[in-house]
């Protein structure tokens, strides 16, 4: 998912391929991606002392908690009988000039989730920026586009 970095906040979606058969709790978390092959940290296009332009980082792409969106975790139920729940992230609007970055919210079904909830547990769709994983876990990647 894309989301402008005046936003304010990005809503990322946790959705079953089917509804639950009874609450399903995901814990979940925001990351960087920096152990995530073909990511890495973000350019940053600062003035110099010289006034001219550099860039400001050695790696671009990745997107920085504390800079660029507001780190964050928790636990999120699904109700029984459907099939969403929704994390609001905070984004950062910042001043600076930069190339588009990327972050993620990883979901891990907590131990009281049952093995069918788990298995209902599906990516939101590859061209919403989901990817599926085992045993119930999914990651969802936000990328956040400059307004400077």
């Amino acid at each position: 998912m894309v989301v402008d970095e005046g936003a304010g906040t990005v809503t990322v979606t946790l959705r079953l391929t089917r509804k639950a058969p009874q609450d399903a709790s995901f814990n979940w978390t925001t990351f960087d991606g920096s152990s995530v092959p073909g990511y890495s940290r973000p350019s940053r296009l600062t003035a110099r002392h010289d006034g001219r332009s550099g860039h400001h980082s050695d790696r671009p792409g990745l997107a920085t908690a504390g800079e660029d969106y507001t780190a964050g975790s928790g636990t999120v139920t699904i109700a029984a009988g459907t099939r969403r729940a929704t994390v609001t992230i905070p984004i950062i609007d910042d001043s600076i000039a930069e190339t588009k970055e990327v972050f993620f919210v990883g979901f891990k079904p907590t131990r009281t989730t049952s093995t069918t909830a788990r298995r209902a547990a599906h990516r939101e769709g590859y061209s919403k920026g989901w990817c599926a994983g085992s045993h119930g876990r999914a990651t969802a990647k936000v990328v956040i586009t400059d307004n400077d």
